[in-house]
């Protein structure tokens, strides 16, 4: 595996003060395995070594995609997975190191999803696991743009462990924006905690043919279509800071706790996804896709990342939440807000 250290990049942006290292080990393209278990369909499955490890994804007799961790004494740790039509279960990248600061070597998965037409703009799901049996267990998720490894990067208050680039596109009347938001790896879950502001560029020619160019690279050498290096592309001087911070909500729908995340299947039957459960004082309850919302924090101003599913699924519960129903923030849909 070939170990990626960014930390020369993050003394820059540091002012140079010395930060911790924030090591992360890059696991080749995944390939079809020689065996499988028995829940995954005959030819489906697709490996890629971690240490002594395999991680791997499969589709089981349902259709159903299962991400896996095999040991080297065969002792399978599994979890529900979620792929698009376009992509397999072995359209992933993988990478181990220590993002959360706690001794122990974390997995870090990176699902593509998609790809648009016309500006090709390439949609990932990244999921933070825990090695050995914790693997099994619910992991944070996150939705991010154009992935690439160096969305991980040291933290500047010096503590173990890595910073995350929460990236996504953003548009207004002129252009287009790539944009990315700092978060710290936590080791509450592998959950996510505000850490610094933020960054984005305007999508002028300059910058397309850079991202295209990256892309074609990157893929040339043994990588998958649409991946990025999104803190190179926000580090550049045409790149501009600006601060994550927005204004309080306005009024919306009070009076409401959360009671958990859970996963439940679509109304048309379509695979489980995770909702946001939230009842008021009389029981009622409201579930919301986390795909179609976003949710902050009325005290920091902040967002979450989009897509964001805390390690913990009971990290919010009992929390109070008002719901903002047409916020610019999520281009006019939903925000969560949690005090």
């Amino acid at each position: 595996m070939k170990a990626l250290v960014f930390l020369a990049l993050a003394l820059a942006l540091a002012g140079g003060e010395a930060v911790a290292a924030c090591r992360i080990e890059s696991a080749a393209t995944p390939t079809p395995p020689t065996a499988s278990p028995a829940f995954c369909a005959p030819n489906s499955a697709a490996c890629t070594r971690l240490g002594e490890a395999a991680l791997c994804g499969c589709l089981n007799g349902d259709g159903d995609a299962i991400d896996y961790l095999q040991a080297k004494d065969g002792t399978v740790s599994a979890r529900p997975a979620q792929v698009s039509g376009m992509y397999g279960p072995g359209d992933f990248r993988a990478f181990t190191g220590d993002v959360d600061g706690d001794g122990r070597g974390d997995i870090v998965m990176a699902r593509l999803r998609s790809i648009s037409n016309g500006l090709g703009v390439s949609a990932w799901q990244v999921t933070l696991a825990g090695p050995g049996d914790a693997f099994a267990r619910p992991a944070t998720t996150l939705d991010i743009a154009e992935f690439g490894p160096d969305i991980f990067a040291p933290r500047l208050d010096g503590a173990p462990g890595c910073r995350l680039l929460a990236t996504r596109w953003r548009s207004d009347e002129e252009a287009n924006y790539f944009t990315g938001v700092w978060y710290d790896v936590t080791g509450a879950g592998l959950s996510l905690a505000p850490a610094g502001g933020g960054l984005e560029r305007r999508l002028l020619n300059s910058f397309e043919r850079q991202r295209q160019q990256t892309a074609a690279r990157l893929e040339r050498s043994g990588g998958l279509a649409g991946t990025g290096e999104p803190l190179a592309w926000l580090t550049a001087p045409k790149a501009r800071p600006f601060d994550p911070r927005l204004p309080a909500p306005a009024d919306g729908a009070a009076g409401l706790t959360v009671a958990g995340i859970e996963a439940r299947a679509t109304a048309e039957g379509g695979p489980a996804g995770a909702v946001l459960v939230l009842r008021d004082a009389a029981g009622v309850e409201t579930a919301l896709p986390l795909i179609d919302i976003l949710v902050g924090e009325i005290a920091a101003r902040r967002l979450w990342p989009a897509g964001y599913r805390p390690g913990d699924d009971g990290a919010w519960t009992g929390r109070a939440a008002l719901i903002e129903a047409e916020s610019p923030a999520n281009d006019g849909g939903p925000v969560v807000w949690l005090r």
